[in-house]
C-alpha cells in the first residue's frame, strides 16, 4: 500500500479545496451566449464556446508526490509551476499533439515519458539555487522549462525579460514552431483602462497562447477574455498524485483585478505565421512589447 502525507498536509488540502469551491460558486461564469476570446479565437457562437472550454487541459496542486524518497506537496507554493505545465501541455494540445497528459504525470520514473512532471522541475530548479517550497515567479519558472524543452522538439522555447522580442535570439524561418514568452511589467501599480485595452488587443491575435498571470500571491494561466472580464483557469485545487483529473473549469474575474506583472505567450508555427504576427505587432499604435533585430539596428547605424 502506497504510503500518503501526514494529517496536517491533508488538513491544509481540505481548507485549499474548500476554498477553491467557495470561490467558484461565487464566481460569475462565462456567458455563454455572448462573444468570447479564447487564445485568439472568436468564440462567437455556443457551440464555438464549448467546444473551446472542453479542449484545454487543467493542471493543478498535487499531494503525496514523491520526491528524493520523501512524499510532498506543491500546495501553498508551486501554482506558477502548474500554470506553467498548463501553459506548455496546451501548446502541445494546439500542435495536434494526443495523450499531452503523460508528459507532466508525478511520480513517473521515466523522464522521458513525463520530462515536465515536477520531480524533473525540481531538479532543475536546484541548479538555479531555487529550494524545494520556494514560490516561483514567471520568468524563473518558464527558463526551467525553457532548459527542459531543449531536449524535446515538437517546438521551441524562447523567454524575452527586455520588453521586446529580439529576433536574433530564434530562428525567423521558423523551421519548427516556436512558443515565444514576454514577460513584462505593463503598469507600475495597477492595471487600469488603457492597459486593458491594450492587453485585450493582444489577445485577439490567432498566435496569442495563454499569460502567466496573477492576483495578491496566487497564480493564474489567462486564457482570453470576455467583455472586461479575464477567462482564466486556477491551479489551486489539491488532487491526490497518480489520480488527479486534467479536466477542469474556467474562472472569470474583472482584467482590472490581475497584477500586472505579466508573461505574455504566442505561439507560431511557421514561418507565415511568424510574418503575420510579427506585421500585427508592428502596426499596433500602442505597444505593450515590440519585436526587434539587433544586428539590423547595428547595420542602420554603421551606415550612418
Amino acid at each position: 500500500m502506497q504510503p500518503k502525507q501526514g494529517y496536517t498536509s491533508r488538513f491544509m488540502s481540505m481548507l485549499t479545496n474548500t476554498a477553491f469551491q467557495v470561490d467558484s460558486y461565487f464566481q460569475k461564469d462565462i456567458k455563454m451566449n455572448q462573444i468570447a476570446f479564447i487564445l485568439g479565437f472568436d468564440c462567437a457562437l455556443k457551440e464555438n464556446l464549448e467546444e473551446q472550454i472542453e479542449k484545454f487541459i487543467w493542471i493543478t496542486y498535487r499531494s503525496d508526490i514523491l520526491y528524493k524518497g520523501k512524499l510532498i506537496s506543491d500546495q501553498g507554493w508551486g501554482c506558477m509551476m502548474r500554470v506553467a505545465q498548463m501553459l506548455i501541455a496546451n501548446t502541445y494540445r494546439r500542435l495536434g499533439y494526443d495523450q499531452v497528459e503523460i508528459l507532466f504525470e508525478d511520480n513517473q520514473i521515466n523522464n522521458n515519458i513525463s520530462p515536465y512532471s515536477i520531480q524533473q522541475i525540481l531538479c532543475i530548479a536546484e541548479d538555479y539555487q531555487i529550494q524545494v517550497g520556494s514560490s516561483y515567479k514567471g520568468p524563473q519558472i518558464m527558463t526551467i522549462m525553457s532548459d527542459i524543452n531543449k531536449q524535446h522538439q515538437a517546438f521551441s522555447l524562447h523567454n524575452f525579460i527586455e520588453g521586446c522580442i529580439i529576433e536574433d535570439q530564434f530562428d525567423t524561418q521558423v523551421q519548427v514552431p516556436i512558443l515565444f514568452v514576454v514577460h513584462m511589467i505593463v503598469n507600475p501599480k495597477v492595471l487600469n483602462g488603457e492597459d486593458i485595452r491594450q492587453l485585450q488587443q493582444y489577445m485577439v491575435l490567432p498566435q496569442f497562447n495563454g499569460c502567466l498571470c496573477g492576483k495578491g500571491n496566487k497564480g493564474y494561466l489567462l486564457l482570453g477574455f470576455q467583455g472586461k472580464n479575464a477567462i482564466y483557469m486556477d491551479p489551486h485545487y489539491v488532487q491526490q498524485s497518480g489520480k488527479a483529473t486534467f479536466k477542469g473549469k474556467m474562472k472569470i474575474m474583472a482584467l482590472k483585478e490581475l497584477s500586472p506583472q505579466m508573461g505574455i505567450s504566442f505561439l507560431v508555427k511557421n514561418k507565415q505565421d511568424y510574418i503575420e504576427f510579427k506585421k500585427n505587432i508592428t502596426c499596433f499604435p500602442d505597444k505593450l512589447f515590440s519585436i526587434v533585430s539587433i544586428t539590423e539596428q547595428e547595420n542602420i547605424d554603421q551606415f550612418f
